[in-house]
């Protein structure tokens, strides 16, 4: 039980990072972040589709493909972090906390980076791009 709450706190934490560099690093200077926040940045950007949206549709298939594909074990480790993505990325808000856009860029990133080894060290993910190569590799096998 313990083992699973700190599980849970780290996603949350991991998630909570990643859209604080894209609410506060990467859209503010309209860098487009990897995966599915960068496409989110761009839709945001080119078709005024709030970035929320646009990471909940895709994560949405993206979970269906997941429980089709790699079962229902990575699937319950994968809804938690790609519901909460969407979620906590309407709920930070969106400034601009540097002015530099390439010191931002590197921030952002870092902060990004970060949050991807928070999640991959408690093997969960955000959803996204992370789970086709997961497919792919099932696939394969």
């Amino acid at each position: 039980m313990l083992k699973r709450i700190k599980k849970i706190c780290a996603v949350v934490l991991a998630v909570t990072l990643i859209s604080v560099a894209v609410n506060m690093f990467m859209a503010p200077h309209y860098i487009a972040a990897g995966g599915f926040t960068g496409l989110a940045i761009i839709f945001e950007t080119m078709f005024s589709i709030d970035r929320s949206i646009t990471i909940f549709v895709a994560n949405g298939i993206i979970l269906v493909c997941t429980l089709i594909f790699l079962g229902k074990e990575i699937f319950l480790s994968t809804v938690l972090g790609a519901a909460l993505l969407p979620l906590i990325i309407s709920l930070v808000p969106q400034v601009k906390l540097v002015e530099n856009p390439m010191l931002s860029m590197v921030a952002g990133s870092v902060i990004i980076a970060v949050a991807a080894s928070i999640m991959y060290a408690n093997r969960a993910s955000s959803g996204g791009t992370t789970v086709p190569p997961l497919i792919s590799r099932s696939i394969s096998d």
